[in-house]
């Protein structure tokens, strides 16, 4: 057993000391042992509920986090679903408008979409010298790919795109 060197002082009503008294008295201990044992159970105790608090705040956020995943999982998977989509009728789109119009009006209208996508990311605050690579090559390859199509395609025939297009 340790020994208890230590010297506290405290006030209580006299109503609490006698209780404080009797409690010892039945415990057939002294009150200054009675004092220590009932500071020191309170203390684990403290100490106890203290860790379930922790320990419950750890899970909680840990289910937040989880939430937060499954969350973000189902959003990326939407937006996947919506990117596939605004790519197959942005592809149906220009299938039908390289039919109707030159490959002059054709180019002139990707110029004007590459510039007005480059305003729009300048406004944004955007690298924009970062982007205008990309946009030379979209624009390229759009214009060598509508050349070879409609070199394969006759103008009474539509082109076989291998796509479905479902509204």
């Amino acid at each position: 057993m340790t020994t208890r060197d230590t010297m506290l002082t405290t006030y209580v009503e006299d109503d609490l000391a006698d209780e404080i008294q009797q409690r010892a008295n039945q415990d057939e201990v002294t009150v200054s042992t009675y004092i220590a044992d009932v500071l020191s159970q309170h203390i684990r105790e403290q100490a106890v509920e203290d860790t379930m608090h922790q320990t419950s705040a750890e899970q909680r956020v840990e289910e937040l986090v989880a939430q937060a995943r499954d969350e973000l999982l189902t959003t990326t998977e939407q937006m996947n679903e919506l990117l596939a989509k605004t790519g197959v009728n942005t592809i149906a789109t220009w299938e039908l408008v390289k039919r109707d119009y030159t490959d002059g009006v054709r180019q002139h209208a990707l110029s004007q979409g590459a510039q007005r996508l480059h305003g729009e990311l300048d406004h944004l605050g955007v690298d924009v010298e970062q982007f205008h690579d990309t946009l030379h090559t979209v624009d390229e390859t759009s214009q060598s790919e509508t050349d070879k199509r409609m070199a394969d395609t006759d103008s009474d025939t539509e082109p076989d795109s291998g796509w479905s297009f479902e509204t």
